[in-house]
């Protein structure tokens, strides 16, 4: 029960009678009256935390999310289940893989980031290609780490590592343009090593270094120690690398092999799950076959007619079927191998939250109806909104804790979603104004339980 009492000095005090706590209330005239304000969250109507008083109630229809990036966890595969996150610009979600749908995770440390696989399992990362920042998250981005490249270019390729299998303590390659950095546990701005290439665009791990490829086609192996060998010369740019396999406009090539593409299409980004290969075909197919050789290859139909595929993600979900479990993203939509020919869409539809400017309640008019404002339930995952009608008796007379009151004035407050009562997600209200005083009495009824406050003068 709130209890407001108004002193002879004008201190007016909002006191809670269950916890004792008061506020001190503020009294302005407003015109020919006054306007009290100064109420806490527990104010005078006594509104939970979770309600807003709004000056509408419309919430955003729902939209698809766009994902600009998406890369796999994968634990021990032998006792855990994988996971996918997904990026949008700002926000970093994890695929419900059950229900096929995108589920908010927390905001990213900031906009433009692409994400990348962490070979351990334990996390994923999210780096700024053209930028300098590198970010790793273990919790499922509550808490980020942050590295950095020194002032430069921008970085143009990454690859991740695993400290603890014979890579002496490297956590992840960087490439800037033609610069290349190492970070070990301890280097938060990584340690730069020479590579002949001018512009690298794919790295891949390797025990004791790193294999680089670069937009002239070249590939070097370059050790912890920074002396580069050179590998071979692949004839085009290279787009991107995966185990022996690098993607090109000219095909998918074995680099630790001479000769012709073992797949002559354009393909771009290529990934490496367990023992299979997949490769981006230019014109929107998926080409894969297994680490040891292209002899089974096999061409998946497109998941997008109208955008190539950018990345791949597969989950260990209790076993590995290569004809199924992978997600890819073409566009910015994210697909899922349902079966050995179904690509199924991610459900990236959201409920954009409310952009609500704060409002009033009217809660004495001279009209017997009137519409009091809008309150807007923030509880659940869609805000719910609902329509304060007041309701205004004539003067009547009233018994009230033992007392009788005459030139009574009462005002019901009853909240609406549409035509229905609504009092399961609002309260509902009695105010007692008396001719010559005021607001005298305040009855709060909420789920069977009612509250009164008393104004007392």
């Amino acid at each position: 029960m709130q209890t407001i009492s108004v002193f002879a000095d004008g201190t007016i005090l909002d006191k809670d009678n269950s916890s004792g706590t008061s506020t001190t209330l503020t009294l302005t005239k407003v015109g020919t009256g006054y306007a009290l304000g100064g109420f806490s969250s527990d104010d005078v109507l006594g509104l939970d935390p979770w309600l807003e008083v709004v000056s509408d109630t419309t919430v955003p229809a729902p939209s698809v999310e766009a994902i600009r990036s998406i890369a796999a966890m994968n634990p021990d595969p032998k006792h855990n289940f994988g996971t996918v996150f997904a990026a949008s610009d700002s926000v970093l979600y994890d695929i419900d893989l059950a229900a096929n749908k995108l589920v908010r995770l927390s905001a990213l440390p900031m906009n433009g980031l692409t994400l990348a696989e962490d070979v351990t399992g334990t996390g994923v990362y999210a780096y700024q290609k053209g930028g300098s920042n590198i970010f790793w998250t273990g919790d499922h981005g509550a808490n980020w780490i942050l590295h950095t490249t020194p002032p430069g270019a921008g970085i143009t390729a990454f690859a991740s590592a695993n400290p603890g299998d014979d890579h002496a303590g490297d956590l992840f390659w960087v490439a800037c343009g033609g610069q290349l950095y190492r970070f070990s546990f301890g280097s938060n701005t990584g340690t730069p090593l020479s590579c002949p290439i001018e512009n690298i665009t794919a790295l891949e791990a390797e025990q004791g270094g790193v294999i680089v490829a670069g937009a002239d086609g070249s590939i070097f192996d370059v050790p912890r120690s920074g002396a580069a060998s050179p590998r071979t010369v692949i004839p085009g740019a290279i787009r991107g690398m995966a185990w022996n396999y690098v993607s090109t406009a000219n095909g998918i090539y074995d680099f630790t092999h001479s000769g012709p593409p073992i797949d002559s299409n354009g393909n771009s980004a290529i990934y490496v799950a367990d023992l299979s290969v997949f490769g981006a075909r230019d014109d929107g197919t998926i080409d894969r076959f297994t680490i040891f050789g292209p002899s089974n290859m096999v061409n998946l139909s497109a998941p997008s007619s109208t955008a190539t595929v950018t990345q791949f993600a597969f989950p260990y979900q209790g076993s590995l079927d290569p004809n199924k479990g992978i997600y890819v993203l073409a566009g910015s939509r994210v697909f899922y191998r349902q079966d050995a020919s179904t690509w199924v869409s991610v459900n990236q539809v959201l409920s954009s939250p409310p952009s609500l400017n704060p409002g009033t309640l009217t809660l004495l008019r001279g009209d017997p109806t009137w519409n009091a404002g809008y309150v807007e339930n923030m509880k659940g995952e869609v805000p719910h909104g609902d329509m304060y009608q007041a309701t205004s008796s004539g003067s009547v007379s009233a018994y009230l804790d033992r007392n009788v009151y005459d030139n009574l004035l009462i005002v019901s407050l009853t909240p609406h979603a549409g035509a229905m009562l609504d009092t399961a997600n609002g309260p509902q209200y009695n105010l007692y104004y008396q001719k010559g005083v005021g607001l005298i009495r305040i009855e709060r009824m909420e789920h069977g339980t009612e509250t009164v406050t008393k104004l007392l003068r």
